[in-house]
């Protein structure tokens, strides 16, 4: 449906009001659906895309960098148990 949809002469004037790039999209939506239910609502849709306009910022790398840690602290503590 997603797919469908960038179609649409609407869609693909907000990507192209973002600096995207159409043929990104499937990309765009495989990091916004966080949850790989395959299903993004629309607020999420809109306040991700929303985030990528523009350059990155000091909190953006910082909050990259936290997340990060987490996932190699949690990788860390997996390979000890194997």
């Amino acid at each position: 449906e997603f797919k469908k949809q960038l179609d649409d002469p609407l869609v693909k004037a907000y990507f192209s009001g973002l600096d995207i790039d159409p043929s990104e999209a499937s990309i765009i939506f495989a990091i916004l659906d966080a949850d790989k239910s395959d299903e993004l609502k629309i607020d999420e849709f809109v306040n991700g895309t929303m985030k990528l306009k523009g350059a990155a910022t000091k909190l953006d790398v910082m909050t990259m960098m936290f997340d990060n840690t987490k996932q190699a602290m949690k990788f860390n503590n997996l390979c000890e148990f194997a």
